[in-house]
């Protein structure tokens, strides 16, 4: 189709190019050209700014514009403001450097010439157009017709990228002549860019070039990539992730196992995908746009430590993170639990005694039920019992390694008794537990202790009408929760195998199970105590199990993960309303960057 030119070499430099970087148009409009000498019959071309025009000529028209007014491209044959037909190929072509976007021009089409005496016949009639582009995409030209008309009228080429164009005159037999002027363009439609996002942030943008590309996104956020051109127009584009390179100490349980980034199964637009970061490491992303005419992008995904959780209690983000990692348990969401369980304050010394819970409670687990207190490990770290109570209760010694840590978890707690400090008192006060009480009763603390709300429901209301139940030494070590996740001390030994302290602290060996080593100190999480490794690989089970158990995998997006966790939530608390309850903290604690996308 594309008619390949002689051109007369001729490169000049041009001053009547107006360019401004970024999206504002080039556009060319031949003032400078004014005077140029005319080339030999069917020759001419031009050369300037990077652009080639051919089978024409730069020309000033006083028949059809006003003196000196403009100066314009005319095809061969333009001659005294007549469509003249002569022996001459009646077209311009325009050669791009590069694929544009955003081409128009000002298409001149002069009136036509009677018929020449030799064909009477032949009427008069304007110009028509027909004006082809490649645009390095589809192998066949593309098209636009335009026409009959006589004037000038702006052109608007209605592709998103061409690299070279044809005007062609049509509708008679003859060669027809015209002209053209303000060839306007923006660069850079060939070039790609990459668009990344983390949820709730502005988009940022990178060229594709001859540079490898990485993005880098904190550990828990959700991401979304985009291909398009440098004007902004989609490319309609595959996503595939490669093998995963983690971080160490990833543990063989985790959720999401080898995987830095997921990619959810939803594309939202043909040009772009979703994603969740689930894991520090690096992962390569191939993004392949479709019909296959331009080549893929390559770019690394670097998952990194976010700089904070939100931007409150942040003293607990880096543990949490690291957890996040190991469990592969996004870290917002193990924030929310910690910031639920705690009740807002991120208490690292969180307590609360459970004197009927169903499960790990004192009197259905500890001191009765089960019975735990006689077993080991729980034996080494229980209180002795009072030898008050008679045969339901026998007394029992004190546990070995139990050491004041263990003991004074109580002393949260009220009573009514006199004051053991004070030698000689007799008179009974409600007052705190001190480390000199001994033998206190799971009915002195239930009865004691009204704001602690265990009296509602059936089982607290049974012991409230039947308060001879709680007749039992009270385990306020064995049976309660710790730290900023409340894990129950009978889950973590009994449920989430919990290996103790791996380093010797306190005057203990490594493997002491001690209650106390449940707080989130800094002591506590460096030799393998805490509560937060022991949620969060609790969270992990309970998500693995609803994903295996669900249809929610593969996920279609964050929406299917948040009912994943909300799903996962109810094992770890059993109020009806507990998931919707921490759910409601997560976007409080998105996973902030520490540096920029790209």
């Amino acid at each position: 189709m594309r008619i390949k030119q002689c051109l007369l070499a001729l490169i000049l430099v041009v001053a009547g190019v107006r360019s401004i970087s970024g999206q504002t148009p080039t556009v060319i409009d031949f003032e400078e050209f004014a005077g140029y000498p005319m080339p030999p019959m069917c020759g001419g071309a031009l050369s300037g700014g990077g652009v080639d025009f051919g089978g024409g000529d730069p020309i000033r028209d006083p028949a059809v514009f006003a003196p000196d007014s403009t100066v314009v491209f005319a095809s061969n044959n333009f001659d005294q403001g007549h469509s003249y037909e002569g022996w001459c190929e009646g077209f311009i072509p325009i050669g791009f450097p590069q694929p544009v976007s955003s081409v128009s021009f000002l298409l001149i089409s002069p009136p036509p010439v009677p018929p020449e005496p030799d064909y009477p016949g032949e009427a008069p009639e304007p110009n028509s157009f027909v004006i082809y582009g490649w645009d390095g995409v589809h192998p066949s030209p593309l098209s636009l017709s335009i026409g009959p008309f006589v004037g000038a009228q702006t052109v608007a080429l209605p592709w998103p990228q061409v690299q070279f164009v044809d005007i062609y005159v049509t509708g008679s037999p003859w060669h027809r002549s015209f002209a053209i002027d303000n060839v306007s363009f923006v660069s850079g439609a060939g070039q790609r860019q990459v668009v990344a996002s983390v949820s709730g942030s502005a988009p940022e943008t990178v060229e594709v070039g001859g540079s490898p590309l990485s993005a880098h996104f904190p550990l828990g956020a959700e991401f979304t990539f985009a291909l398009q051109d440098t004007q902004g127009n989609a490319i309609p584009s595959s996503y595939s992730l490669g093998t995963a390179s983690l971080a160490a100490s990833v543990d063989a349980d985790a959720v999401f196992p080898g995987l830095a980034a997921l990619q959810y199964s939803n594309q939202p637009e043909p040009s772009s995908a979703q994603f969740q970061a689930v894991h520090l490491g690096s992962v390569p992303l191939t993004i392949t746009p479709t019909g296959g005419t331009t080549p893929p992008v390559n770019l690394t995904i670097l998952v990194e430590a976010p700089a904070s959780l939100g931007t409150a209690h942040t003293e607990f983000d880096e543990l949490i993170g690291s957890v996040s990692h190991a469990k592969g348990v996004l870290p917002q969401y193990i924030k929310a639990v910690a910031h639920h369980e705690s009740v807002g304050t991120f208490n690292r010394n969180s307590y609360r005694y459970e004197p009927i819970g169903p499960n790990t409670g004192d009197l259905d687990v500890v001191s009765h039920g089960q019975n735990l207190r006689l077993q080991a490990p729980y034996k080494d770290y229980r209180l002795a019992t009072s030898p008050n109570y008679g045969a339901s209760d026998p007394p029992l010694t004190q546990g070995t390694n139990i050491d004041s840590g263990d003991i004074d978890v109580r002393n949260t707690y009220y009573i009514m008794r006199a004051d053991c400090s004070i030698p000689g008192s007799t008179a009974v006060v409600h007052r705190h537990i001190k480390p000199c009480d001994s033998f206190v009763g799971a009915d002195e603390i239930y009865f004691a202790n009204h704001d602690q709300n265990w009296w509602t429901g059936s089982k607290g209301l049974l012991v409230y009408d039947n308060p001879l139940l709680l007749n039992f030494t009270a385990q306020t070590g064995l049976a309660s929760s710790y730290g900023l996740m409340q894990v129950m001390y009978v889950k973590a030994v009994q449920d989430l195998r919990w290996q103790g302290i791996t380093d010797a602290s306190r005057g203990h060996a490594a493997g002491s199970k001690n209650p106390s080593f449940l707080f989130d100190t800094d002591v506590n999480e460096a030799i393998g105590g805490g509560s937060l490794r022991l949620g969060g690989k609790f969270l992990a089970r309970e998500v693995r199990r609803v994903i295996t158990e669900s249809d929610s995998h593969p996920l279609a997006g964050e929406a299917d993960l948040r009912k994943v966790f909300k799903e996962a939530l109810r094992a770890y608390n059993k109020w009806k309303k507990y998931p919707a309850s921490v759910v409601a903290f997560v976007d409080q604690y998105t996973p902030l960057a520490s540096r920029t996308i790209f």
